[in-house]
């Protein structure tokens, strides 16, 4: 799937997308829960998306980078707005939000329709650096995550 999502600008779209309204889904769930409101239509949380296409040393690396609001804002019978915080999800409500992601990338097609001379390039990007004999080695790669569901990560990253 990782091939797919350097070529498949829909289907990469429809994965942010679906992340997005998880996200922000479970924000408002959890505000409503927080503030012990009786309905979560009057809520609004947001969800910002940078995709990033590669890893630091250019390789193909597709990946998502998301700031979610840490809270929802209400709408208010005035017209105003009022700010209501929720505390970050647990590492469950999190994975939760994975699998709901992973729905999206489930019901995709594999990854049959690449074509071969793409494959090959896309393969030989996954492989690596090839750092020239002689030349100092790549720093280690970005590897600690917190949450992880189907190959799917969410959480911290740095450097090992």
């Amino acid at each position: 799937m990782a091939v797919r999502l350097g070529y498949d600008a829909p289907l990469l779209a429809a994965i942010a997308g679906r992340l997005a309204r998880a996200v922000m889904q479970d924000m408002r769930h959890r505000v409503k829960q927080q503030h012990g409101l009786a309905s979560v239509a009057a809520l609004h949380a947001g969800v910002f998306t940078v995709v990033q296409r590669f890893r630091s040393d250019l390789g193909l690396y597709v990946h998502l980078h998301c700031l979610a609001t840490d809270g929802a804002y209400e709408e208010q019978n005035d017209g105003e707005l009022r700010f209501l915080a929720a505390p970050p999800p647990p590492p469950e409500r999190m994975m939760a939000v994975l699998a709901q992601v992973h729905e999206v990338i489930r019901a995709a097609d594999d990854d049959l329709d690449l074509d071969p001379a793409l494959a090959a390039c896309v393969q030989l990007s996954l492989a690596g650096p090839h750092p020239a004999p002689g030349s100092p080695s790549a720093p280690p790669p970005m590897t600690l995550s917190a949450f992880a569901v189907k190959g799917f990560e969410a959480g911290i990253w740095g450097r090992g």
